[in-house]
């Protein structure tokens, strides 16, 4: 059988908690901006910030829950509260839109996590980064087109950057809700499974 050194227990929970904790920061952020209210909620990068506490919780009670005592019911009754914390920062909305990722959230409890479906998220996190900063610094570069805000900045140089409040924003917003979210969600994640296809044939789930 697969185990775990006890070692890795507290680092993969506070990776788990770290990635939970500013995954709903980046939601309540999108909530402000009106994102749940339209077809701006449809983004991959969105869907994803919505299921991936969701996956590298259920990877971590697989793997962890037996020897720290929790049931895999508890781990799936946990991981379906996931969806308050998740619905409140986005004020309780009703929109069609907000309830959609109610619905994706709870349809994550269930989908069974094989070694090819959490390496696809894996993936998809990598995918996410790279696409959105080649896109900003092309943008950047070139000045034809915006990707977003923080391109228009970036094309007015470093000092701009470091010393316009705006830009510092918006700078911050890209490196979390597209460089920090990814490296928790890959890190919580491999913590968590202990192995994926790429490193073992060994599987907990």
């Amino acid at each position: 059988p697969y185990s775990i050194p006890p070692m890795t227990t507290f680092p993969a929970l506070f990776l788990v908690g770290a990635l939970a904790f500013d995954s709903l920061a980046v939601i309540r952020n999108q909530e402000s901006w009106g994102f749940y209210e339209n077809i701006l909620s449809f983004q991959i990068t969105i869907w994803s910030i919505h299921i991936m506490p969701v996956v590298a919780w259920r990877l971590f009670g697989a793997t962890y829950g037996p020897d720290l005592g929790f049931a895999s019911r508890v781990v799936q009754i946990v991981a379906m509260l996931w969806v308050l914390p998740s619905w409140a920062c986005r004020r309780w909305q009703v929109t069609a839109y907000s309830l959609f990722f109610i619905i994706l959230e709870t349809t994550w409890v269930f989908i069974e996590l094989t070694p090819l479906v959490v390496d696809v998220l894996l993936v998809l996190q990598f995918i996410i980064s790279g696409v959105v900063w080649i896109g900003i610094l092309t943008a950047s570069c070139t000045g034809a087109v915006s990707f977003t805000p923080l391109d228009k900045h970036l094309r007015k140089g470093f000092w701009h950057v470091a010393s316009d409040p705006a830009a510092r924003l918006w700078l911050g917003r890209e490196l979390n809700g597209h460089l920090l979210l990814q490296v928790l969600s890959v890190a919580a994640t491999v913590y968590s499974a202990g192995s994926t296809c790429f490193t073992s044939s060994c599987w907990p789930v």
